[in-house]
């Protein structure tokens, strides 16, 4: 393992060129684990401060926090339970004295920071913090995997603050395999409410400041619970001062323990670990009486009032109130997208987004209507559809007189009138009026088809086609017939059906003027005209005008016969085939020889037979010109001059043809 001489980190304020001692401050000491003392460039017995150096590794790195890690240490599983990794020493035994660091991290603001096990408070003096987290291990190092001791006997390092920053200092020698192990109280990690500088003041053994923090006392009067006497005593001077001064006479709180509560509310790191309700606020706003627990979150919340802005973005000159609030903005330019969900992959700029996001996954709708019933994934969602129990439209069309109940609805309508389609695709430039129509058009580009059917894998770009698809499997019909009843799984369905009943056809050939109730009709009958026969059979080459001809077709090659006779099983390859054979059952002869009187089951029967009375033989041999009333008669005799397969003029004397011109 490397060991240097101390020298100051990037993140650390260099004070040592400082020639005014006013300007010296506690944390500008280091302290001598040998001697126990304190000193500012090198210890006057045992010389300047060993530095154990980081890797160096760019910031941004995905795994930079790891890559980090020093040489002569190793990360895997801790010793701690339920701790995840932990730091261990896998080379020579690291000496008392040693430093680590500085602790690298992001800056936060206070919020952040008390969600985060990660984060650090850096006084700055002046009732002043900063909040610095390494969460993020594009910008943190390998200190954020060093755990916390849990007892005096297994800690090894202590973590204190120099110079702006937080550095490891090695309190007892680390051995080759054991673990590093820091002394941070859990709560102050996680919380960062927990004075560390009293209770090291106080000069308490490790066991006694551990007893001091995980003690639970709770108020008398007013049942609230604190992990920790400070905190209660605290709640109690604020609280219950009659009660306070009573036992501060009678010696249950000790004058130090004013003090140093005293100390922990002026310097806002102490905060209440009440489990039954919050912590008073203390600090009020002179402007609206909003009353705050930290004077931290006051200033913050002054801005607003003094319209202070100090964060500015040098890439648009956009100014920020409050550093969390800026550093999400800055995401804008760099298109950094750190909050990744772990269910589709999808990733977002704030932490708030994948939250909202992730209840698509869930199926969480928390906000819930208590008109109807209905719930809803966003506030704002609900507030939106409240508008239509109350009835309030108050956005007004000027142009036509309609009314609103949403500003954004307001303004999509308006492009109705301005014909303005401010979204462009990129691919091919179509615009259009709302985005979320650009989003479902741009499908048609990638090919994407988000929503699946569940019950036949059939994918599409819309969920209203997927819903429409959806009532194949399940049989419903929605739409229904007010003429004849019959029932519809499309609205477009029913619409075209009634037109059977209104007799209405808006399709007109502009040929022949021939009209048609549906589309798909009149582009077929386009085909009769032009000539054109765009539906080609591979298997014959065959061309026909309309596809559903062609499907008919295909059958003679692939045999198939779908329509089958309920009486005596004969199937058959077209549906008019079947209805004519389903006569021979039934015995109904509809068609009429008005000569004779004889009834036919089909209309070609009744055809064939009146050429007895008219004489007619539409049907003529090439070969010797003889006439038949059916061309099946004709294709019978065609076979006798194929059958001779010899000169035409003598199977023609054998056969007693007359002899015609071939």
């Amino acid at each position: 393992m490397q060991l240097d001489s101390y020298s100051y980190g990037s993140s650390l304020c260099d004070g040592s060129n400082s020639n005014d001692i006013t300007d010296i401050k506690e944390e500008d000491y280091l302290y001598c684990e040998v001697c126990k003392s304190s000193f500012m460039k090198e210890c006057e017995v045992h010389g300047a401060a060993l530095f154990v150096p980081d890797t160096p590794v760019p910031m941004g790195v995905s795994d930079r926090a790891r890559q980090t890690l020093p040489a002569g240490l190793e990360l895997r599983k801790s010793s701690i339970p339920d701790s995840g990794l932990g730091v261990f020493n896998k080379g020579d035994t690291v000496p008392v004295g040693v430093h680590f660091g500085p602790y690298q991290g992001e800056l936060v603001d206070r919020e952040e920071a008390m969600n985060s096990a990660y984060s650090w408070v850096i006084s700055k003096g002046r009732q002043c913090e900063e909040y610095i987290d390494a969460r993020n291990e594009k910008h943190a190092n390998w200190m954020r995997y060093v755990n916390c001791a849990r007892d005096e006997e297994e800690q090894n390092l202590v973590a204190f603050q120099y110079r702006g920053g937080i550095l490891y200092r090695c309190c007892q020698s680390i051995k080759p395999g054991q673990e590093l192990l820091v002394w941070y109280q859990e709560d102050y990690s996680k919380d960062l409410c927990v004075t560390l500088d009293y209770l090291r003041k106080k000069k308490c053994s490790f066991n006694e400041v551990k007893d001091t923090l995980l003690q639970v006392i709770s108020c008398s009067l007013c049942s609230v619970s604190y992990s920790g006497r400070i905190y209660f005593d605290n709640h109690m001077r604020r609280c219950h001062y009659e009660e306070f001064v009573r036992q501060q006479k009678s010696g249950l709180i000790k004058y130090d323990d004013v003090k140093a509560t005293e100390r922990s509310n002026s310097q806002q790191i102490s905060c209440s670990f009440s489990h039954g309700e919050n912590q008073e606020a203390v600090y009020l706003c002179s402007e609206c009486g909003k009353s705050f627990t930290y004077q931290s979150n006051l200033r913050q919340h002054q801005r607003i009032h003094t319209a202070e802005k100090p964060y500015d973005c040098s890439e648009c000159g956009k100014t920020f109130n409050h550093l969390s609030n800026f550093q999400r903005h800055r995401r804008v330019h760099t298109g950094e997208k750190p909050f990744q969900c772990s269910e589709c992959g999808k990733s977002f700029t704030q932490k708030s987004h994948l939250k909202l996001h992730q209840r698509i996954h869930t199926g969480e709708k928390p906000f819930q209507c208590s008109e109807c019933g209905k719930s809803f994934t966003e506030l704002s969602a609900l507030q939106q559809h409240q508008l239509i129990h109350t009835g309030v439209k108050s956005h007004h069309c000027s142009q036509c007189g309609k009314t609103f109940n949403h500003p954004s609805n307001f303004q999509r309508h308006q492009r109705v009138h301005t014909g303005e389609k401010p979204f462009p695709c990129s691919q091919c430039g179509k615009s259009f009026t709302q985005k979320s129509h650009l989003k479902l058009h741009q499908r048609i580009h990638t090919g994407e088809k988000p929503f699946q059917c569940s019950e036949c894998g059939k994918s599409f770009t819309h969920q209203y086609p997927l819903q429409q698809h959806q009532r194949i499997h399940t049989g419903e019909k929605p739409y229904h017939c007010l003429y004849c009843g019959r029932s519809f799984n499309h609205q477009s369905s029913l619409k075209e059906h009634q037109r059977i009943h209104t007799g209405e056809k808006p399709y007109s050939c502009s040929e022949c003027r021939k009209s048609f109730t549906h589309l798909k009709g009149l582009q077929q009958h386009l085909h009769t005209h032009n000539g054109e026969k765009p539906f080609h059979c591979r298997q014959c080459g065959k061309s026909f005008t309309e596809q559903r001809t062609l499907r008919r077709h295909q059958r003679i090659h692939t045999g198939e016969k779908p329509y089958h006779c309920a009486q005596c099983g004969k199937s058959f390859t077209y549906h008019s085939s079947l209805q004519r054979h389903q006569q021979i059952h039934t015995g109904v002869k509809p068609y009429y020889c008005s000569q004779c009187g004889k009834t036919f089951t089909h209309q070609s029967g009744l055809q064939r037979h009146q050429r007895i009375h008219t004489g007619e033989k539409p049907y003529r041999c090439s070969l010797c010109g003889k006439s038949f009333t059916q061309n099946s008669h004709r294709k019978q005799h065609e076979r006798l001059h194929a059958g001779g397969r010899f000169d035409y003029s003598s199977s023609l004397k054998t056969l007693n043809c007359p002899n015609t011109e071939m």
